[in-house]
């Protein structure tokens, strides 16, 4: 039996307000290319099909960036919604394979690894979906209108991307959930009735989000 297909989409959305940049952080400098290239040149490694989902007003820039760097990388455009899940929503769109194996990444996520992105698919291609996880390291309390007491952090992980699904289920999730808001395919598709299957993450698999995390993916990506 082959392989199914790989397809990544790479949702490429946010404003970058939180870096008090000019620019949304996905296509900010990151040691002298977009942070976005380098999930892209993972994926490409890992023979997937790659699916860039773009803010409307960031298509032209798009080309530029392209242009400037002289990205041959094959890949697929297509814009955002208003939300996460209409961006990831409008990527499954360009999938034509439904049983294909659809890793739905942040662009925001540089220093993917490739050994990671295979384990995932491995795993996706055995119980039709995979999550990496990484385990919760400080002390945390549940903290409600009618509770403040600390949990047990053992029984908790952090959730990061790229999540691996089988096309056609994870795209009939999304049909029948169009007006709902999830913060991961993970969530819509265990909504869905889905078992989730996990595999260790990595903890240099973060997301940028504040100008320290630009400043931790430089160093961690030096030593790469």
């Amino acid at each position: 039996m082959s392989a199914p297909e790989r397809i990544a989409v790479i949702v490429a959305g946010g404003s970058g307000q939180r870096m008090n940049a000019g620019i949304p952080k996905q296509f900010m400098q990151l040691n002298g290319k977009p942070v976005i290239f380098y999930s892209i040149e993972k994926f490409h490694e890992c023979n997937a099909a790659i699916i860039v989902v773009l803010p409307e007003d960031q298509t032209e820039n798009w080309q530029k960036l392209i242009r400037q760097h002289s990205m041959q990388i094959p890949h697929q455009v297509t814009v955002g919604g208003a939300t996460r899940s209409l961006s990831v929503f409008n990527g499954l769109k360009m999938v034509r394979n439904g049983d294909a194996l659809v890793a739905v990444h942040d662009a925001a996520r540089p220093v993917i690894s490739v050994s990671l992105i295979e384990k995932l698919f491995d795993e996706a291609s055995k119980k039709g979906n995979a999550i990496p996880v990484i385990p919760v390291k400080d002390s945390i309390r549940r903290i409600t209108a009618d509770e403040n007491k600390s949990v047990d952090r053992d029984q908790y992980f952090i959730v990061q991307t790229p999540q691996v699904f089988r096309a056609m289920p994870l795209i009939n999730a999304f049909e029948n959930n169009k007006l709902a808001s999830f913060t991961d395919e993970a969530s819509l598709m265990e909504q869905s009735g889905v078992e989730i299957s996990t595999v260790p993450g990595e903890i240099t698999n973060i997301k940028i989000t504040f100008p320290e995390d630009l400043s931790y993916a430089q160093s961690v990506l030096r030593t790469k």
